[in-house]
Order: C-alpha cells, then sequence, then structure tokens
C-alpha cells in the first residue's frame, strides 16, 4: 500500500483504500461501547456512508449487541481506554511532503493519526490498531 507519493514523479495522482479490518470493526466497537445511535455520525465520515452503514459498521453493532456479554464489553472498555491513553502520548502521525505547485518549495505535512478532538471512525480503528 502506498500512503504518499514517494515512488511516484511528482504531480501524479496516488490514491489508496483505507478499509478495516473485519477484527478492527469488532474489536473497536467493543472497545468504545459504540451505540446504534452513534452509526449514522460516524458513517457520514466514509466515502460513501452507505458501504460504512451497510457493508461493515451496523451489522459488526448488531452481532456484538446479540452475542457480546455485556460485562465481556466493559472489560474490553476499561482496557482500551488505557491503550488509548498510551496511543495519545506517542502522538503517531502521517508525514507527507507536498508543494501548491511545481515552483514552490516542498512542505512538510503531518496528520495527526489520534487527534482527540477527530473521534471518528478512523480515529478508533486506528487507535485499536496503533495498540
Amino acid at each position: 500500500m502506498q500512503l504518499t507519493g514517494r515512488l511516484n514523479p511528482c504531480g501524479q495522482v496516488v490514491n489508496t483504500l483505507l478499509a478495516p479490518s473485519k477484527d478492527n470493526v469488532l474489536l473497536s466497537a467493543m472497545a468504545t461501547s459504540l451505540d446504534v445511535a452513534d452509526i449514522n455520525l460516524i458513517c457520514a465520515h466514509d466515502s460513501p456512508p452507505s458501504i460504512c452503514l451497510g457493508g461493515f459498521l451496523a451489522p459488526s453493532v448488531a452481532y456484538l449487541q446479540t452475542f457480546i456479554v455485556p460485562t465481556t464489553a466493559a472489560t474490553l472498555n476499561a482496557m482500551a481506554r488505557v491503550a488509548v491513553a498510551n496511543v495519545r502520548i506517542g502522538q503517531p502521525s502521517l508525514l507527507q511532503y507536498v508543494r501548491e505547485n511545481q515552483t514552490q518549495p516542498l512542505q512538510m505535512l503531518t496528520l495527526p493519526l489520534s487527534d482527540a478532538s477527530d473521534p471518528t471512525f478512523d480515529f478508533w480503528s486506528m487507535s485499536r490498531t496503533w495498540t
């Protein structure tokens, strides 16, 4: 997977599709005590939201509510709070060199991967992955 254009000449478009594994979705939903009421807000950040809603998040939450004992989810949630705190201490970020056009100098941009002010699906999925 290529997240930046480091292997391509400048000016080429580089795309990637980041999709969480079923394990990440289930563990992250359990660890955050994700409720059905929150799914629409989370999936609004996905493109297109319908894949998030029908493809993996809503069915995963329904599965957890049907088959997972609440005490198991509570235990995992407590462990997740500690893990998220540890990830935030490390402040992981994605680094990318960019320029507005070919005459401008390169600039270094960083994208925080565990920004507490943006607790969207990508944030909690990334938190589980990084720990």
